[in-house]
């Protein structure tokens, strides 16, 4: 009943689709390709953000189940700094090109 009491939460990513070309000739504007690639890189980052929380749950399991091995312990440390190195160049690759349309943007 809880699940059911929160209000709703816009989605983090949005993704517009392309529509189809309204014509059979093809490829005929770059905007057309641009707007393509754009929601495909939205697909990936997507998919990226769900395997960094997958690789992070997971090497929070491998702390829990250690127990004490030093070997398990090294292992899941790695894991989880290498999930915060990708989260944190992740998060970079998404500021740069905000930086830079602002950057060349303003007067």
């Amino acid at each position: 009943m809880a699940a059911f009491a929160l209000p709703e939460v816009e989605p983090i990513v949005t993704i517009n689709p392309v529509p189809p070309p309204e014509s059979d000739a093809g490829i005929t504007d770059l905007n057309v390709v641009l707007q393509l690639l754009v929601n495909l890189l939205g697909y990936v980052q997507a998919l990226f953000w769900i395997a960094a929380v997958f690789f992070g749950l997971y090497a929070a399991f491998l702390y829990l189940t250690a127990q004490g091995d030093g070997e398990k312990v090294s292992k899941a440390n790695h894991m989880l700094i290498y999930v915060v190195v990708a989260v944190v160049v992740a998060v970079i690759a998404y500021s740069i090109p905000q930086f830079v349309t602002t950057t060349i943007t303003q007067p």
